[in-house]
Order: structure tokens, then sequence, then C-alpha cells
């Protein structure tokens, strides 16, 4: 009987190829990311078909450049006509190619918005968005939202019986289109309730 090899995809937005140790950063420390190369294949001549995220993110789930898959823009929340940006549903997706599989999915999502990671045959947790709680700019860790409204890591303080945090620190972009975007922020909190955390708590 043949085994089948674990298959390991970590993906992260805007992280630039020289930010790694494998790739000769002598400042950053990435030991884990670096073991894992180590054993593998490290790409020098790669390139994303789109520099936005959710046309780059529904390439590599498709293998479809972003006017073949229909995704050529991140989907913008009460702009008409741009509310929502799926992938052509008749496309393969990487999962239809990994039959007999376990499918564990954490994390941000962003390459659909009307069908979830469960949709596509996965398990675990899709954490919609991302920031820090206070930032008033993305929904999923704001604690002030309506009913209704995903916060799972509200919920998992809650579990744990952690005191919700506030943002004792925090600067401010100069995007003149994002200016509550945190770019950096100091959680209030004891260190096992922070955000990495509740993660690695889930993973």
């Amino acid at each position: 009987m043949t085994v089948k090899p674990n298959i390991i995809y970590i993906l992260v937005d805007q992280q630039r190829i020289d930010m790694l140790g494998a790739y000769g950063n002598d400042i950053v420390k990435t030991p884990n990311i670096d073991r894992l190369l180590d054993d593998g294949i490290l790409f020098n001549n790669a390139f994303t078909p789109t520099a936005l995220c959710g046309p780059a993110r529904t390439s590599l789930f498709t293998g479809c450049i972003p006017t073949k898959h229909g995704v050529t823009r991140n989907a913008e929340k009460g702009v008409p006509g741009k509310e929502k940006a799926d992938p052509n549903p008749e496309l393969p997706v990487i999962t239809d190619f990994l039959e007999g599989y376990e499918k564990i999915y954490l994390g941000k999502w962003h390459i659909a918005e009307t069908r979830l990671p469960m949709d596509y045959g996965f398990i675990g947790h899709n954490f919609a968005h991302y920031g820090f709680p206070g930032s008033g700019l993305y929904k999923n860790l704001v604690f002030d939202q309506g009913p209704g409204e995903l916060n799972e890591y509200r919920d998992w303080l809650e579990k744990n019986d952690f005191d919700i945090p506030e943002v004792s620190e925090q600067f401010f972009g100069n995007n003149p289109n994002l200016q509550t975007q945190e770019l950096r922020a100091k959680l209030n909190c004891p260190e096992e309730a922070t955000i990495p955390a509740y993660l690695a708590d889930e993973a």
C-alpha cells in the first residue's frame, strides 16, 4: 500500500521572499519554516499572477489566472456590483485532486464570498478576516458587532474565562482609504489570551 505524503500549504500575504532565513535573511529568524524548506523545494523564479489578495489566492486554489477563474478584484462591501467575488464554479479546485485526504483549513479564506472552506470539503476554522480587536476595520475580530456576526476569537476568550483585551498601543497607517488600519498593536492582556495563542490553540 502506497503511503500518501502529508501536504502542508502555508500561505501568507505580503511577505517578501527575502524575509525568510532560508532565502538568506540573517536578521529575521524563521527556523521552523526553514526546516520545512530544508526537506522541500525552494522556488527562485515564481511570480504571482496579480498583486491583489483575493484574485491571487483564487489562482493558487484553481491553478488559473484571474481572467480565467473570474476573480479579478477583492470584494468591496457596500459597493453595488462589487460586493461578491466568487470563482467560476465550473472550474476544478485543488481539493478535487486530494481524494482520500483529510483536508483541514485554518486561517484567512478570502477566496470566495458566498462559499466557505467547508463548501470545498475542508474541515476546520475560517477566520474570515484579520486585524486586532478595536480596530473598527476588520469585523471578524471586532467586539462591538451586531447579532449573528462571526467572532470566534471572542467566543474562545469567553470559553476560556479570559477578559476581552483592549488595544493599549496602536500605530496607524497613512493610507487615506484605511486610516483606522492598525499596522501594529499591543493588546492589554496576558500572553495566553492573545490572538496568536488563540490561533495555536484552535489549530
